[in-house]
């Protein structure tokens, strides 16, 4: 399942947020600074769409620290989704 959120985060982010992401986006990328260079704001609509997409209360989750990886990210949502 993790692939399916994989895509899903990817698409949301080229294809709803217009963000050019890189084809080889990996586990370890960061989300910020020097990996993918996203901003706070847009991982949190991206967690919001995650929300929406799989029914989840992800942002909670987070305990007021955004996840520091694409990774994290994927694992946050697939956590959400069973836990």
């Amino acid at each position: 399942m993790k692939d399916g959120i994989r895509s899903f985060a990817l698409t949301v982010l080229r294809d709803e947020m217009h963000i050019a992401i890189p084809d080889d986006v990996g586990d370890e990328m960061p989300l910020g600074g020097d990996g993918l260079g996203l901003e706070s704001l847009i991982i949190l609509m991206l967690s919001i769409r995650a929300e929406e997409e799989y029914s989840i209360d992800l942002i909670p989750s987070y305990g007021g620290v955004l996840p520091a990886s694409f990774g994290e990210f994927v694992d946050r949502v697939e956590m959400a989704r069973h836990g």
